[in-house]
């Protein structure tokens, strides 16, 4: 995804015989008008069988007609004709981009995400699964994460209409690592619809957290532990499979915890033990998230408008790995960093588990708060992530009753949305 209103280095591929030539022929924009193509360098077909060939920069929305022709080793031509889709969206910041592709199942990608903002999670999660389709431009536009790990090479991908009764199925990792969180309350319905077997699979800081909650009725082994299955899905397919509506999500008041041993710990090591209410904060999210920029906010930023003072209350900061300058802000306001107290999620809980309240960006932390029945006030940009229902007025949410949204009246307005918190 790019911010400009050119659009250039986009790939157009195929396939060919081992060695031919292939040279783009001519290529014509939605008006009609010849698009120069003499200074694209012809390409040899490599031995997967694969060319690909990038376009000079383009600045039209719509279909463009492409011919290549290839040339075999004995000499023998083949013209290839078909049209490259350009499309054009409002990013994040309501700045116009253009995105190319070859493929219908980018738009269905982007139209997924369209339904699933007006609450439409059936065709929103069906379309959802075109992030299966091996796209470039998907990848380079960084609308999918941990694309490695879906689907599974040489499993049956569980369907809608297979009855698993009986059947060891395979719930694995993908997106962050608040998806998981988020989408892993539907891992024990499977289990009431008869399979023998639930494997959890999950990156390793959310092994612990997993084990603990569903080690009773799901198995989570390790990475690199084999196991045999029957079907796999990954786990942002579940809503799918089951056929939710934004109206009939489970769990909605919590499904995870943790020991209370744990957590008295946790309590002893790390938090004051008085009668100010224990509030906890976190300001920005992972910095390679697409979504970031809007998302997160400048420390100094999130204090001024915070709602409550270390003196009315004992703050604590979960932000994970502070800047040497952020701690000295902490320090400077009263705030007890705990940013760097914990191995994994497992642990981030057990501190959790004592808390009043948490404010935060849209990160990983907030679906912790959610899942654990804590009460959580999420930051959102007046442009935020579907799952909040961008499209409401009210702080209401399909997923967690213990959440709260605070969104910007408009865009950078943080102040708007830090008005709305209400402890």
């Amino acid at each position: 995804m790019v911010d400009v209103n050119k659009l250039k280095d986009i790939e157009l591929s195929g396939k060919g015989k081992v060695g031919s030539q292939v040279e783009l022929i001519s290529l014509t924009d939605p008006s009609g008008c010849a698009v120069p193509v003499a200074e694209i360098t012809p390409v040899e077909v490599g031995e997967s069988g694969n060319w690909s060939l990038f376009l000079p920069q383009l600045s039209l929305k719509g279909n463009y007609k492409w011919a290549v022709q290839c040339t075999d080793i004995a000499g023998n031509t083949e013209m290839l004709t078909d049209t490259i889709l350009i499309l054009e969206i409002l990013n994040a910041r309501g700045q116009r981009v253009l995105l190319a592709s070859q493929y219908d199942k980018l738009v269905d990608y982007l139209m997924a995400f369209k339904y699933l903002s007006m609450d439409d999670y059936v065709h929103g999660f069906d379309l959802f699964r075109a992030r299966y389709d091996d796209n470039n431009s998907m990848k380079r536009a960084g609308l999918i994460l941990n694309t490695n790990l879906l689907p599974i090479p040489n499993t049956n991908l569980l369907q809608k209409e297979t009855d698993v009764s009986n059947k060891a199925i395979l719930i694995s990792h993908e997106q962050g690592f608040g998806d998981v969180i988020n989408f892993i309350r539907f891992a024990p319905i499977l289990k009431q619809k008869g399979a023998k077997a639930i494997y959890i699979h999950v990156l390793n800081p959310l092994w612990r957290l997993m084990q603990y909650n569903y080690g009773d009725i799901c198995e989570v082994p390790k990475i690199g532990e084999k196991i045999g299955i029957d079907y796999h899905l990954p786990v942002m397919d579940l809503p799918y499979i089951l056929e939710t509506q934004a109206n009939s999500v489970p769990y909605q008041s919590g499904y995870l915890t943790v020991a209370p041993q744990d957590s008295r710990a946790s309590f002893q090591q790390f938090f004051l033990d008085n009668e100010k209410r224990q509030i906890a904060i976190v300001w920005r999210g992972n910095p390679d998230h697409r979504q970031d920029a809007i998302r997160s906010m400048e420390l100094e930023v999130f204090l001024a408008h915070l709602p409550v003072e270390a003196k009315e209350a004992n703050l604590y900061s979960l932000q994970f790995q502070p800047t040497e300058q952020e701690k000295a802000v902490l320090s400077k306001y009263g705030i007890i960093n705990l940013g760097n107290s914990f191995e994994d999620f497992y642990d981030t809980a057990c501190a959790m588990k004592n808390l009043d309240a948490l404010i935060s960006v849209d990160t990983s932390v907030v679906h912790i708060g959610g899942a654990m029945n804590i009460r959580t006030f999420v930051l959102l940009s007046d442009v935020c992530d579907w799952r909040w229902s961008p499209t409401k007025l009210t702080q209401e949410n399909n997923w967690y009753e213990s959440v709260s949204c605070c969104r910007q009246s408009t865009t950078g307005d943080w102040e708007s949305a830090f008005k709305q918190i209400t402890l």
